[in-house]
């Protein structure tokens, strides 16, 4: 991986919805709680097609509410898109050391952030539409850390 990666070199080739569930209890109004915020569980996979130059990105986002006492809110979200991208050259910034497939980690850096930044838009209307709660905003992270497991937020 010795060439500098190019935001050029990569397009965003189909957006895939594997899960998109939003759940408000019927019972909502009947409980004594008042809503604060989503608690939120990101984590991304990473798939590769060496042949045909392509890199997919699964995105899943948990959602979780909180209530203003924080205990549990009856809503919860479940959120899974797959994000297949056209990498030009792709060989030249994926290697294998000790058995273990390296990206480099720029592009890495980039493509987990478009993914997430599309999500986060697909997600927000999502959840706009029930009109009893507020639209869920995740987040803003560095999109690095999507890269090294699970992000949480509290």
């Amino acid at each position: 991986m010795e060439r500098k990666f190019n935001i050029k070199n990569i397009q965003l080739d189909t957006v895939h919805r594997i899960r998109q569930k939003f759940e408000i209890a019927e019972d909502i109004f009947e409980q004594d709680l008042s809503f604060d915020h989503y608690q939120t569980e990101i984590s991304l996979l990473t798939a590769i097609n060496e042949k045909s130059s392509m890199l997919r990105l699964r995105l899943a986002t948990l959602l979780k509410g909180q209530s203003k006492s924080n205990e549990p809110f009856p809503v919860t979200g479940d959120f899974c898109f797959d994000f297949h991208f056209k990498v030009k050259q792709l060989k030249n910034f994926a290697t294998i050391e000790n058995n273990e497939l390296i990206l480099d980690h720029e592009m890495m850096r980039i493509l987990s952030s478009i993914s997430y930044s599309t999500s986060r838009g697909f997600i927000m209307n999502e959840t706009d539409k029930s009109g009893i709660l507020p639209c869920a905003i995740l987040p803003i992270i560095d999109p690095s850390e999507l890269l090294t497991g699970r992000v949480t937020s509290k």
